[in-house]
């Protein structure tokens, strides 16, 4: 109600939550809801807070995360290109090592891979200086934008 009324996701305390749960799950429950009914400003703020909470963190979203994600959305949602970026520009390598097999959605691990192939076939080659983070993108990257919603100033 505070996105719908006020314009703002509400304030989460993160000096007292678990470090290793945090915010973003339900950050990725109110996104997920505010998709579902269409209400593109909500999902656009809660995008936002997650790339804010994330880097405040300094983590990338966890196996539980992106398949409570995969799993609610359609091929092109913004969270889920988001989820790619993190893991490919962001994810520390140990994090990559230690997955076990079937901890991730398959259509993530394929998204994954095929933006890495379309990275390593374009001009500049994937490596350490050419790595975007998602908090440094343009501020409407990861946002959805129609007739009634321009992309931010």
């Amino acid at each position: 109600m505070q996105c719908v009324y006020h314009g703002s996701v509400p304030a989460t305390e993160l000096s007292e939550l678990d470090e290793e749960e945090g915010p973003l799950g339900d950050l990725i429950t109110l996104y997920l809801l505010a998709d579902k009914l269409k209400d593109i400003i909500t999902a656009n703020l809660v995008i936002s807070e997650i790339m804010r909470v994330s880097e405040e963190w300094r983590r990338v979203p966890n196996d539980d995360e992106v398949t409570l994600a995969y799993k609610s959305t359609t091929t092109g949602n913004p969270l889920r290109r988001m989820f790619r970026d993190y893991y490919i520009h962001e994810a520390w390598d140990i994090l990559l090592e230690e997955l076990e097999d079937g901890e991730l959605p398959f259509q993530f691990v394929k998204d994954v891979l095929l933006e890495y192939k379309r990275l390593a076939k374009s001009q500049t080659p994937h490596d350490e200086q050419n790595k975007v983070k998602c908090v440094d993108r343009e501020k409407c990257y990861y946002h959805q934008h129609d007739g009634e919603h321009p992309r931010c100033s």
